[in-house]
């Protein structure tokens, strides 16, 4: 998140609360595409039933072939309609409130020292 925030401040096409929002949405729908594999297999095995794997590796062998690829992104549409939005809201607050944070405790050890 950090370098493309950073590449799109370089660029200096938007504002930084939008730099910091577009990164957070793009690393997050990244960051989604590519956990949602581990995420399927992971509830595979704590879901009753579903009790057939001997290990992590036969899980994705026996998914991918009896289901296909497009079975480790099911679920995929509502977690990116979740988690992007949250996101794409919740960074620029915190890099806002981090900034200020920063600058107010500058602020306090500069005028600290006497």
């Amino acid at each position: 998140m950090f370098y493309l925030e950073t590449l799109l401040t370089q660029a200096n096409v938007m504002s930084q609360n939008k730099n910091a929002a577009v990164s957070a949405v793009v690393t997050k729908t990244i960051q989604s595409i590519i956990s949602n594999p581990i995420i399927v297999v992971k509830t595979r095995f704590e879901v009753a039933g579903f009790n057939d794997y001997k290990n992590t590796m036969d899980a994705f062998k026996q998914i991918y072939l009896k289901e296909g690829g497009s079975a480790f992104f099911t679920g995929l549409g509502v977690s990116l309609v979740r988690d992007v939005p949250f996101s794409g809201l919740f960074y620029p607050i915190y890099s806002f409130f981090r900034s200020e944070l920063l600058k107010f405790y500058e602020y306090e050890m500069s005028g600290e020292v006497n």
